[in-house]
């Protein structure tokens, strides 16, 4: 896989997730075992593997463990997301990793090309998270927009694995950046 983007993908990268934080944040009580549009997850499902990419990023960049979130309580949600975000701002800081090279789960590549992936799937599962909580579901509209270029270049829509993407979906014109980006990725 080629070394993309062709820019500094951490800001983006912050930003998808900040939104992500806001959506974690407003989940009531009532809404942890709702469905999702992920049909594989609940609320509660979706925020943990969301808690679980925010851990999995520093963990690859900096060849740490990840931490262990077993057992947290749905008020606990929250609190963990943040924490897994503040070990992903600490492992982003240093602008060596974008250049430097990683063993990742996409093969070899660059630090930038590596967490240019995860800007996507921060949006997307924001998306479903917000569309499940009956939250405002377009994250910031900029960053949807590079995230769908990218999303075109890393995933056509020839050839998919079915396991990790549905088909395109069609939506209609007046579609906000990330509901676009959604479905790109078969939501």
């Amino acid at each position: 896989m080629a070394d993309l983007p062709e820019f500094d993908p951490r800001a983006d990268l912050r930003s998808a997730a900040e939104w992500v934080q806001s959506l974690v944040d407003a989940i009531t009580p009532q809404q942890w075992g709702e469905p999702t549009p992920n049909s594989e997850w609940t609320v509660r499902e979706l925020v943990a593997h969301l808690v679980g990419v925010a851990d999995s990023l520093p963990a690859t960049l900096t060849s740490s463990a990840t931490a262990e979130y077993d057992d947290v309580p749905d008020e606990g949600w929250p609190k963990a997301y943040a924490t897994a975000l503040a070990r992903l701002d600490e492992a982003i800081a240093d602008p060596e990793i974008l250049t430097k090279r990683y063993a990742t789960m996409f093969g070899e590549q660059s630090g930038g090309a590596f967490l240019s992936h995860f800007i996507a799937e921060f949006l997307v599962h924001g998306w479903d998270l917000a569309t499940a909580t009956g939250q405002h579901s377009e994250g910031p509209s900029n960053v949807a927009a590079r995230a769908l270029v990218l999303a075109r270049k890393q995933i056509p829509a020839e050839n998919r694995d079915p396991k990790f993407f549905a088909p395109v979906v069609e939506v209609s014109p007046d579609a906000g950046e990330t509901r676009r980006l959604a479905a790109w990725l078969g939501r």
